[in-house]
C-alpha cells in the first residue's frame, strides 16, 4: 500500500476517534461536490465501511444539482462513479425559482454565500426526511483556517468551522472527517489513486474571495513552516465564550 494511502487512512480514524465523529448504527450523508475533497472522503468512508468495519455505520453519498440553466454539473457521470464503485447515492435536484434571490445574484457575481446555503437546507431537509442524522462535509484543514482568516475580516468575529457541529434545531450533526488532511495530501492521495474528479461547475467560482484568501495563507506559510497546522491546533484550544474580550466596548475609548 503506497504511504500516501496509509498516512490518509489513520489521520481520518484518528478525527472520527478524537471528536467522536461516528458511532454505531449512525446514517451518514457524504455531500458529495464531485471535486477532489470529497471523492477522497468519499472514497475513505467506503473503506472505513467496509473493510475497517470498527463502526458499524451507514453510508450515503449525495449530490446536490441547483436547477440553473448555466450551471454545469456533472451528476450523470458521479452517477456512473457511484454504481461503478458500488456506493448508495442519491442525486437530489434543488429547485432554484427564476425571479428567486439566489437566480439574481448568479447575475451579480455574488452567489457562493446563498448558493452554499440553499444548497445545505435542500441538504438537511433530505436528512431529516430520510432519518440520516449525519452529515459529512469535505473540508479539510486548510478549508477550516481560510474561513476562520475570512470570518476575521469579513464579519469581524472569531467563528470556526468545528470539526462536529450538532445543529440547534433537530437531530443533525455536520462532522469534519478530513480535518487532520491538509489539502496537499489529498492531491498525493489523487495521484496514487488515478480516478477522475468533476470540479465544480459554478459560472462564479472564480470570483470567490476564499481563493484570495487561500493564496495569502499560502504566502504566509512561506514564510512560517507549519502555519496552518499551528492555527488549527491553537483553535481548538480556543478560550471559553466567557473570558472572551469583547472588543466593541473600547471602541469610543
Amino acid at each position: 500500500m503506497a504511504q500516501i494511502v496509509e498516512r490518509l487512512r489513520k489521520k481520518i480514524i484518528a478525527a472520527i476517534d478524537d471528536f467522536g465523529m461516528i458511532q454505531n448504527w449512525d446514517k451518514v450523508i457524504l455531500a458529495t461536490s464531485g471535486g477532489k475533497d470529497s471523492l477522497t472522503l468519499l472514497q475513505l468512508l467506503h473503506w472505513l465501511q467496509k473493510d475497517y468495519r470498527v463502526w458499524d455505520f451507514e453510508l450515503k453519498a449525495v449530490y446536490v444539482v441547483p436547477q440553473i440553466p448555466w450551471y454545469k454539473h456533472h451528476w450523470q457521470e458521479l452517477k456512473q462513479f457511484f454504481q461503478q464503485q458500488k456506493i448508495d447515492y442519491h442525486i437530489l435536484h434543488m429547485q432554484v425559482p427564476e425571479g428567486s434571490k439566489l437566480h439574481q445574484w448568479f447575475a451579480k457575481k455574488r452567489a457562493c454565500q446563498r448558493c452554499t446555503y440553499a444548497r445545505r437546507i435542500s441538504l438537511f431537509k433530505y436528512a431529516e426526511k430520510q432519518w440520516f442524522n449525519k452529515i459529512a462535509y469535505w473540508h479539510h484543514m486548510d478549508d477550516m483556517i481560510d474561513t476562520l482568516f475570512m470570518n476575521i475580516y469579513t464579519w469581524t468575529n472569531l467563528k470556526i468551522m468545528p470539526a462536529v457541529n450538532k445543529l440547534k434545531s433537530g437531530d443533525l450533526t455536520i462532522i469534519r472527517p478530513l480535518a487532520y488532511i491538509r489539502e496537499a495530501e489529498i492531491v498525493k492521495y489523487l495521484s496514487h489513486k488515478r480516478f477522475k474528479v468533476f470540479p465544480c461547475g459554478c459560472p462564479v467560482l472564480k470570483y470567490a474571495n476564499r481563493l484570495t484568501f487561500r493564496r495569502a495563507i499560502d504566502k504566509l506559510e512561506e514564510q512560517f513552516p507549519w502555519f496552518v497546522e499551528r492555527m488549527f491546533r491553537a483553535y481548538q484550544k480556543r478560550l471559553p465564550d466567557d473570558l472572551i474580550v469583547d472588543l466593541s466596548q473600547w471602541n469610543n475609548q
